[in-house]
């Protein structure tokens, strides 16, 4: 009888064990976390990509000091060493009037060596610069003023390529290019070359 008694108790017990587990097992399962989260959108100040030990490897955000927005992608000490964005243009009362797209090479001391964006008028200018300068060599459209116009004709509408140097206060010791003087309607190549002694030649075909 006693063994009958035991058989029952076993049987009861292992019943309600399963029920139990049936109940509580999914609960007690480690919660899967997705890696990718879907959302229509997603707003921030400041979006952050990192690496191991949490180390900032590229940010997108504004600048709030030059008031440029853009992406930048960091080297080991933290310096960024290629940017892409928008900068400001003409400040209108401490605003800026518009925005003009650029992407940069900047070398590890911080200074950039290479530069693509466009001038007031929306025409391309490439710079090439060291740790001095930034304007060593530049080819492209060149633009009379600052002021962000579309609509503005540009009489000159000079396309060159400039070589400075620190030695005269960057000035153009090779200026090479195509251009509509002043005083003519005429569209003309020139040169404008300057040695060390600081003495200048031009040349305008007529």
């Amino acid at each position: 009888m006693k063994i009958l008694w035991q058989s029952v108790l076993s049987s009861a017990l292992g019943f309600l064990g399963g029920i139990v587990a049936i109940q509580l097992g999914p609960r007690l399962l480690p919660v899967k976390t997705s890696s990718v989260i879907r959302a229509e959108t997603v707003q921030a100040s400041r979006f952050e990509l990192l690496g191991g030990s949490d180390k900032v490897l590229a940010y997108w955000a504004r600048d709030m000091q030059s008031g440029r927005i853009l992406i930048a992608f960091l080297d080991e000490t933290g310096t960024p060493r290629a940017e892409f964005g928008i900068a400001p243009g003409q400040l209108d009362n401490g605003k800026p009037s518009g925005f003009t797209p650029f992407t940069a090479l900047v070398g590890s001391d911080g200074k950039v060596r290479l530069q693509e964006r466009l001038d007031s008028t929306q025409g391309p200018v490439l710079a090439m610069g060291d740790g001095q300068t930034e304007g060593r060599l530049l080819l492209g459209h060149f633009s009379q003023n600052d002021i962000d116009d579309k609509d503005r004709k540009d009489p000159w509408d000079k396309w060159s390529l400039v070589f400075r140097d620190s030695s005269h206060g960057w000035k153009e010791y090779l200026d090479l290019g195509a251009t509509t003087a002043s005083d003519s309607k005429e569209r003309t190549g020139y040169v404008v070359l300057r040695n060390s002694l600081d003495r200048r030649l031009e040349q305008f075909p007529k």
